[in-house]
């Protein structure tokens, strides 16, 4: 089954060389005739998964050799963040997984553990999982096509020294909800009958409500890539892992939050001094405040994620900076045009917003840029004494 889905999926991507998501009813018809007798019925879904695999690519997610569908590719965890999943669970015997989707973090649990059991609802993405594992080399993964909770996954959790989940984060009706008690499965089943001293790691969006339960028995990570917030990781028994962290994997790099939390300094932002914007997973933790203390910047506001020092920082992964031209009492869009036309910034000029209620690129349309002129950041804020724009530029 492996050999033969490979090679069909690398048959349809011969045909579809050049093609766009979007395939002619004709163009369809071609390419389903084209198949092995026994693929054409399923021809939509080697196209998808076609597209699906060049998407994966296309984000920087694909692990070498998989397939994914459009929707795998969408869900799909970095092989890199995997493998940070992963490492909690090194030596266990039995490791279950909840929603399996291309088999990226049951790869990487295998690489660390005896034996993993995973559980995929969708057949089919349990059929491409199982192909993706297989031709991996992963022979101690077993694929279960079933959903969860169900007798089987009762049997396998009651044997288990650790579990996996990254649970659907849709509802039955496929809106996306921030309310874990709605996941699929919900997360309080997927702890269920679950060894208390086993490994259990569970992924859910970096800003979703988890409820009081959850908040005061498991430890938390939020993981950022790529300068964003890409999920909060919830843990228990997870050595290394305990209190509430933050972890950028591109950088590997991590801070632990303190549990005495200071309270940064509040003054006015001044021509001269440096914006400090932090990384957006520490802005999804709600920690803020606790890093600025801690790294040493005062705040123009301490309910906004705006950072000031006196002098440059320097370069780091945790956070942007830009040196300030000058501050202006207010938000008002002629004047804003004024001073981007004295200053002569160009069209690449970026507009941030923090903790008032303006359209970044609805703004930025209705300005007009300097051809060819040095790109600029216009940044947004309320303050205690009211709102300010703040025009700066990037460290030379």
């Amino acid at each position: 089954m492996t050999n033969e889905l490979f090679g069909v999926v690398e048959r349809a991507e011969a045909m579809l060389e050049g093609a766009t998501a979007v395939l002619t009813p004709a163009g369809a018809e071609a390419l389903r005739r084209q198949l092995p007798a026994a693929w054409q019925q399923h021809y939509a879904f080697v196209v998808d998964l076609v597209l699906g695999t060049r998407k994966a690519r296309d984000l920087g997610k694909a692990c070498e050799g998989f397939l994914y569908t459009t929707v795998m590719a969408e869900q799909a965890t970095h092989p890199r963040i995997a493998r940070w999943h992963a490492a909690p669970f090194q030596g266990c015997n039995y490791v279950v997984e909840a929603c399996t989707g291309a088999g990226v973090d049951a790869a990487a649990l295998a690489a660390v553990a005896k034996r993993v059991v995973t559980f995929e609802a969708n057949a089919l993405h349990a059929t491409v999982a199982e192909a993706n594992l297989q031709r991996a080399g992963c022979s101690n993964v077993t694929v279960v096509s079933g959903g969860v909770p169900s007798v089987d996954w009762e049997k396998a959790v009651a044997m288990a020294d650790g579990l996996w989940a990254d649970p659907s984060r849709r509802t039955q009706g496929g809106r996306r909800t921030r309310q874990a008690a709605e996941y699929n499965p919900p997360l309080d089943v997927l702890l269920e009958g679950l060894a208390p001293d086993a490994v259990a790691g569970v992924k859910v969006g970096p800003a979703d409500v988890v409820g009081a339960s959850i908040e005061t028995t498991m430890d938390s990570t939020w993981v950022g890539f790529r300068g964003e917030a890409r999920e909060r990781t919830l843990w228990r028994n997870a050595n290394g892992r305990g209190g509430q962290r933050i972890y950028l994997a591109d950088a590997d790099v991590e801070w632990e939050v303190p549990l005495l939390k200071e309270v940064p300094t509040t003054r006015q932002a001044v021509g001269g001094d440096v914006i400090v914007e932090p990384h957006n997973a520490i802005i999804a933790s709600g920690h803020v405040g606790a890093w600025f203390a801690e790294a040493g910047f005062d705040v123009i506001d301490v309910r906004i994620g705006y950072g000031i020092a006196t002098a440059d920082p320097g370069a780091s992964p945790w956070y942007q900076r830009w040196v300030i031209c000058e501050v202006e009492s207010g938000i008002d869009r002629k004047r804003i045009q004024h001073t981007i036309g004295r200053l002569g910034w160009g069209s690449e000029t970026v507009i941030k917003k923090r903790g008032v209620d303006i359209d970044p690129m609805e703004l930025h349309r209705r300005l007009r840029f300097s051809q060819g002129g040095p790109a600029g950041a216009v940044l947004l804020a309320r303050t205690d004494a009211g709102r300010c724009t703040i025009y700066a530029q990037r460290p030379a």
